[in-house]
Order: structure tokens, then C-alpha cells, then sequence
């Protein structure tokens, strides 16, 4: 019998909502759930909650901590303090994962505590518990996949449905699969921290934000779906990551996908991971990426895993910081600003002006390039896609 009883909840947004739901639909044995601590004082609550969560967390007994908040400085001060004390920690907030994970680790280790983080992830999809087991003695080559929900979501009724990816953003956020401010998910941010858990999760190698090329979908526009429909594709925000040795390089870009490709069938607020191993050759998992349920259930299987005393394979971590130069990725770019143009080198480009106002270049890019004038890029409200899967090294 597990020693873990008392939890305390802080966070009862989407995720923290659908949590409390699993528990009470299905009770884990000597689990009691002791405080829910929220943030806003002024909604009204079906439960009994606390509004403070380091008062709460310091004046309470606890032996588990889930956090499923938007601060990521606060979930990290929480986690940190948890993690120090010896107790389990669930997290759920990928972006603080991603920024301290060495330090949690290493927290983890020192102390004895335990930290788990699935919902952080792939939302519904036991990604990590795969990963850590039934991939653990093979050879893990490269992953690629779709770990946002909500750009999911936007680009396929945007592709499918033939909506405007403003009005579909809109949709997305009146089903719950959109947060109001969705910057995060829109920018590739989202997915890239979910990338660097994951990476670390694979090859125990941590990388940089900054080190992850990456662009988004806010600045996708009609041009952009019909040129793309043209070319008989579909996009989608593909989150990659391929390891050369002992160094693995990484990208979040919106990529074109063939019509038949199986990550075209990954539709609506769906996530997929594709692995590709040494000797169980490629392995797709597909499964809800977002929404109330499944990132709810997500943190329910985890606080099972602790009540079994159960935990992550300790990898033994190191920073890796990335040398994006001789990666190479063929790309479209459609700009507006004409010192896109003339700053950007390509190996290859075409350069194609539609109606005089619609201008895009094509060809293979450095992704040093893209990492370097990023920010003319994002001012101009450029937009880059991938034309393929394909990432050279030369």
C-alpha cells in the first residue's frame, strides 16, 4: 500500500477542472484530495477552494502536488519547494518544464522526490510512458509529429472544411480547444516545449529554446491555404526532432503534407508522434491532444503511477547547445518586406510574384538563415512552411 495520500490541486482551469472529474468518476485508493487552490476570487465554484497556492502548499500537509497553471513562475517555485520537501509533483505546465528541467531533475534525484509530467506532453497519448518503457531498448532514430491541439484543430478546418483560419481560430476557442490569449500555440511555442520533454525523454539531451527553429501559423493566410491546395497538399505544424550521434537537431515548422501522408488523417484537436527505430521501424500513436477530458485523464494516470510509487528511467541529463549551421530545410517563404529578399540565402530559390502583392520565394535554406533573421521575418508577418519531412545535413 502506497504512502501517498493527501493531494493538493492548484489549478482549476480546463485542465485542473477535467482532473477533478477522472477522480471523482474514478477514485484511486488512498488518495484524497485535501485542497484545490484557484486564482480568481471572483468566480463562483461548485467546490471548496483556496486562493493562495505557496500559503496553501506551506501551511498544508501534502505528499503530492499537481499544478496545472499558467504561471510558469509560480508552477516552478511550487514544483521547485515540492521537489526540495521530497514529494511528487504533477505538472502540466510544459512551458516551465521546458525552461528548468535540468534543475528539476536534478532536485528530483537530490531529495528523492518524483516528478511526472504526461499531460505536459501529448495531452491523451501516454507518450512518456511509452517512451521510458516499451522504447526504452530499442533505438529511437527520429520523432516527428503534431503535439499542438489547437493549431491541429485550426488547419483542419481551415484544409477540410474550407474555413478562414481566423474564424476557425474562433471555433477552437468556443469548443475549449483555444485558450483567449492562444499566442503560445499559434507561435509554435507550445509545441516546441512539448518537444525539448520530449527529446529529453528519448536521448536524455536537453536543448535550448532558442536552439529549436521555430515558426508558427499567425501569420497564415488565404494565399498561403490556396497556394498550398494548389500544390495538392495540406499543412500541418509538424514538431521534429533527429538525432546525428550524440547531438540532436530539432524544428517546429508548419510543413506540407502529402494528401495520403497518415499524418493528413490526424484531424481536429488530434495529436500524433511518429518514431522511427532502429528495430521496430516506424510507430505512429495518435490520440486527443487537448481539451478538458483527455489532459484531465492524462494527470489522473499519473497520480495513479505515484500511488503505485511509480517513476520516470533517470537518464543522465546534459545541455546540448545546438549548431544549426549545414542543416539544411527546403522552404516557402511568402513576405511582403523586399529585404526578405534580398537578405535571405538561399542554395536554391525560385522567387514567384502573384498580382504583384503576392510574393513568395522557394528553395533550400541554411536553417541558420532563418535562425539569424527571424525577427525580420516575424515583423514582416512572413510566412514560412516546410515542403516536406526532409532535413539535410551537409
Amino acid at each position: 500500500m502506497s504512502t501517498i495520500k493527501k493531494v493538493i490541486l492548484i489549478g482549476y482551469g480546463t485542465v485542473g477542472q477535467g482532473f477533478y472529474k477522472a477522480l471523482k468518476a474514478s477514485p484511486i485508493e488512498g488518495i484524497e484530495l485535501k485542497a484545490v487552490v484557484v486564482k480568481n476570487k471572483d468566480k463562483e465554484r461548485d467546490i471548496a477552494v483556496q486562493y493562495d497556492a505557496i500559503a496553501t502548499v506551506e501551511s498544508f500537509y501534502y505528499d503530492v502536488i499537481i499544478e496545472a497553471i499558467d504561471d510558469s513562475e509560480v508552477a516552478f517555485t511550487i514544483a521547485r519547494k515540492a521537489l526540495i520537501n521530497g514529494k511528487t509533483v504533477i505538472s502540466a505546465s510544459k512551458k516551465m518544464l521546458a525552461k528548468h528541467l535540468i534543475e528539476l531533475k536534478e532536485l528530483e534525484r537530490t531529495y528523492g522526490g518524483t516528478l511526472l509530467y504526461e499531460a505536459a506532453v501529448a495531452g491523451g497519448i501516454p507518450v512518456l510512458q511509452i517512451t521510458d518503457n516499451y522504447l526504452a531498448n530499442d533505438t529511437v532514430h527520429s520523432v516527428r509529429g503534431i503535439l499542438n491541439g489547437t493549431t491541429n484543430y485550426i488547419l483542419t478546418q481551415t484544409f477540410q472544411k474550407k474555413i478562414n483560419p481566423t474564424e476557425a481560430l474562433k471555433q477552437a476557442q468556443n469548443a475549449g480547444f483555444a485558450e483567449s490569449n492562444p499566442l503560445n500555440d499559434l507561435n509554435g511555442s507550445d509545441a516546441r516545449s512539448k518537444l525539448i520533454l520530449l527529446v529529453e525523454k528519448l536521448w536524455g539531451i536537453v536543448l535550448k529554446e532558442e536552439d529549436v527553429l521555430t515558426f508558427g501559423i499567425e501569420h497564415l493566410n488565404s494565399d498561403d491555404v490556396q497556394y498550398t491546395q494548389d500544390q495538392y497538399k495540406e499543412i500541418r505544424l509538424i514538431a521534429q526532432a533527429i538525432r546525428e550521434g550524440d547531438e540532436v537537431f530539432a524544428t517546429v515548422l508548419p510543413t506540407w503534407i502529402n494528401l495520403n501522408d497518415n499524418l493528413s488523417a490526424v484531424r481536429a484537436e488530434h495529436n500524433a508522434i511518429v518514431f522511427e527505430c532502429e528495430y521496430l521501424g516506424e510507430i505512429q500513436l495518435t490520440g486527443p491532444g487537448a481539451g478538458r477530458g483527455p489532459t484531465g485523464k492524462a494527470i489522473w494516470n499519473d497520480l495513479w503511477q505515484a500511488s503505485q510509487s511509480n517513476r520516470y528511467n533517470q537518464l543522465r541529463l546534459h545541455l546540448q547547445s545546438l549548431n544549426t549551421k549545414g542543416h539544411k530545410v527546403a522552404v516557402y517563404v511568402r513576405y511582403s518586406n523586399e529585404a526578405i529578399r534580398s537578405t535571405l540565402t538561399f542554395d536554391k530559390a525560385k522567387e514567384t510574384i502573384v498580382n504583384g502583392e503576392f510574393k513568395y520565394l522557394k528553395g533550400l535554406i541554411d536553417v541558420s538563415e532563418l535562425q539569424k533573421h527571424k525577427e525580420l521575418l516575424q515583423l514582416d508577418k512572413a510566412t514560412v512552411i516546410a515542403t516536406g519531412y526532409s532535413l539535410e545535413h551537409h
